[in-house]
């Protein structure tokens, strides 16, 4: 039976979290913690795109899965200890009817608060930086990945070392980031592209 014709949207994707992760799982290192977290939204979006809850949130934000990435990534990275991937989805999952821009400002208010002394404090930095680069004038928009949250997760996915790195200047971030929406913009044409016979 689906859980669709017995649960509400929300219980739907809570009932899936437990199926695939049980109640608690096994906290993440510092390590992998970038990549199960988008891995999980990933499968999460992908295995329950017919839920409405997903269905909205993806009408409501078009770079729903890099958003909800930064804001639960930075979140988690704030806390004082290793998360796991079953209380990040159900938070996730709490927050699909919210306003993930509100929530962002929370969270980023919550992360500055925290200072240095949690699990992930350079997420909060790097996002930060990343802001700085979109705002300024000097670096060209074009040349960048299309939206922040989707440099965000090019950056923190890519080149984790250069998220933990002291004192990464912001022309240095722009440069990785334009090499990145190159990278990413090849490979979305090479998948356009169909052979010939």
């Amino acid at each position: 039976m689906n859980n669709s014709e017995v649960f509400s949207p929300a219980e739907a994707l809570r009932q899936w979290v437990i199926e695939q992760h049980g109640f608690y799982g096994k906290p993440l290192r510092k390590e992998v913690f970038l990549r199960e977290v988008w891995a999980s939204f990933n499968s999460i979006t992908r295995f329950n795109q017919k839920n409405s809850f997903i269905q909205n949130a993806g009408f409501e934000y078009p770079d729903f899965v890099p958003r909800a990435y930064l804001v639960f990534s930075i979140l988690y990275g704030s806390y004082g200890y290793e998360p796991d991937t079953a209380h990040i989805l159900n938070d996730f999952i709490y927050a699909l009817d919210k306003d993930l821009e509100e929530r962002e400002l929370r969270v980023c208010e919550y992360a500055r608060m925290q200072g240095d002394n949690t699990f992930f404090p350079e997420l909060y930095r790097r996002w930060m930086d990343i802001r700085k680069i979109y705002g300024a004038k000097e670096f060209d928009l074009e040349l960048l990945p299309p939206t922040p949250y989707i440099a965000y997760a090019l950056l923190t996915l890519n080149k984790p070392k250069l998220v933990t790195r002291e004192n990464v200047g912001l022309p240095t971030l722009f440069e990785e980031l334009t090499i990145m929406r190159h990278k990413m913009q090849r490979l979305v044409a090479s998948g356009l592209q169909h052979p010939t016979a």
